[in-house]
């Protein structure tokens, strides 16, 4: 009976939840281009913060510093520094 619990256990635990996250292999998110679905790619960027930044991009125009993201509501340097390495600005 003991056994039993034991394997019906392991079977209810979570599966981990993998994201393909951008490596430090030279994949970049061009923020001056990505959509929403490109841009939840960046460390720390969900869905609400993707569209921030689309919004804001569409309302102001091109980012020209990546510093640029703090107008974004809820993005500080602390996020900026997790998407920095990722991030491109376009030609």
């Amino acid at each position: 009976m003991l056994l039993i619990l034991m394997g019906w256990t392991l079977l209810l635990r979570p599966v981990p939840r993998t994201e393909q996250r951008p490596s430090t292999s030279g994949y970049r998110v061009d923020i001056n281009q990505a959509d929403s679905a490109e841009l939840r790619l960046l460390p720390g960027v969900g869905k609400t913060t993707a569209r921030r930044i689309v919004d804001q991009r569409e309302v102001r125009g091109r980012f020209t510093r990546v510093s640029q993201l703090q107008s974004v509501r809820w993005v500080g340097e602390k996020k900026i520094a997790q998407m920095k390495p990722f991030v491109t600005l376009g030609p």
